[in-house]
């Protein structure tokens, strides 16, 4: 993953039990996105040690910075070398129902896995995470059943997640795509990114403030510089 992985990757490492040591974090460029060479010559290292890298994860949305990995370069690196390429959408995946805002997350169509929050742009209540793929048998890699819950046939997620009981989130997001709809989404998506991009355009005139990142989705970083008259 590049260094600006989300903190749950490192949450995920502790639960498999493969030890934090064992996620490669790969230094990001000046727009927080994953370097392509670092990444291909951290690959060059672990398999002249025979290291197999089993998945990789690219991040379609930096939660500090909204930034996008180079999606479509990590999936042909991801098929070459057959490993699991996943794509931390959380932030940016709801962008895809903007027809507009769609082409930055190109590549994402080819994560073996996706996860994406509707807890953000799709805005409904904390807690409504997504984990979508590609292969849907693969959700069925982790399920237990309980005479008295999870029965067999039963459509819980419970049976395949960490929490054995699950809220009616689903409703919530269900309701919202059916009342929202795409359009409406592609209204709310747009308007927040040019909101953004309007927003670094007045700091950019402003001597007192600087911008930390360029915004690529709805995420703005900016500062008060330190020489500024403001501080005086």
């Amino acid at each position: 993953m590049s260094e600006r992985g989300h903190y749950s990757l490192k949450k995920a490492a502790d639960v498999l039990g493969i030890g934090r040591q064992s996620l490669i974090a790969i230094p990001t460029d000046a727009n927080n996105r994953i370097c392509i060479d670092k990444l291909e010559t951290k690959l060059a290292e672990l398999k002249a040690r025979n290291v197999k890298v089993f998945a990789m994860v690219g991040v379609a949305g930096t939660t500090e910075t909204g930034n996008i990995d180079p999606l479509d370069k990590l999936a042909d690196i991801a098929g070459r070398e057959g490993i699991h390429f996943h794509v931390d959408a959380a932030w940016g995946g709801a962008s895809l129902m903007s027809q507009n805002q769609r082409p930055k997350l190109k590549g994402i169509e080819r994560a073996d896995s996706v996860t994406i929050d509707a807890h953000k742009q799709l805005y409904v209540p904390m807690g409504a995470g997504m984990v979508i793929f590609k292969d849907p048998s693969l959700v069925s890699a982790i399920e237990h059943h309980a005479d008295y819950i999870l029965r067999k046939g039963s459509k819980d997620l419970g049976s395949h997640t960490l929490e054995g009981s699950r809220s009616g989130m689903a409703m919530l997001l269900f309701a919202s795509l059916n009342i929202i709809g795409r359009e409406g989404y592609q209204l709310l998506i747009d308007q927040s990114v040019d909101k953004a991009r309007y927003f670094a355009d007045l700091i950019q005139t402003q001597p007192d403030f600087e911008l930390i990142s360029e915004p690529e989705l709805c995420l703005l970083t900016y500062v008060m510089c330190r020489k500024s008259s403001v501080l005086h």
